[in-house]
């Protein structure tokens, strides 16, 4: 078995040093399997153990949300997930070029 981490971090050897190259997570429908995933990778780039410098900012979508899917363009969505939290629109604006000049450094 492999921890979290190791998914992404390039160290997937398992022990008999062979480099695993996929994963795959047992469950049935609907017991978490995504939910948790998602959660643990945020939670693992929140504190700085996976991606730390390479991605500036992780945002976990529902798809479900009506406000992510009325959003028509990443300053939308990034005002209905960040604005929230107090940020003025020329700051969603220069966020929002700023990933669009920079997509690699984004994770959705």
């Amino acid at each position: 078995s492999l921890e979290l981490e190791q998914l992404f971090s390039g160290d997937v050897s398992d022990t008999s040093d062979e480099t695993l190259s996929n994963a795959l997570v047992f469950g049935s429908a609907g017991s978490g399997k995504t939910t948790v995933f998602l959660k643990m990778l945020m939670h693992l780039w929140c504190t700085g153990r996976l991606w730390r410098d390479d991605i500036d900012l992780v945002l976990a979508l529902e798809l479900r949300e009506a406000e992510v899917q009325a959003a028509s363009s990443l300053a939308e969505l990034l005002e209905v997930k960040l604005g929230c939290h107090g940020m003025e629109k020329d700051e969603l604006l220069r966020l929002s070029r700023y990933f669009r000049t920079n997509p690699s450094r984004l994770c959705l």
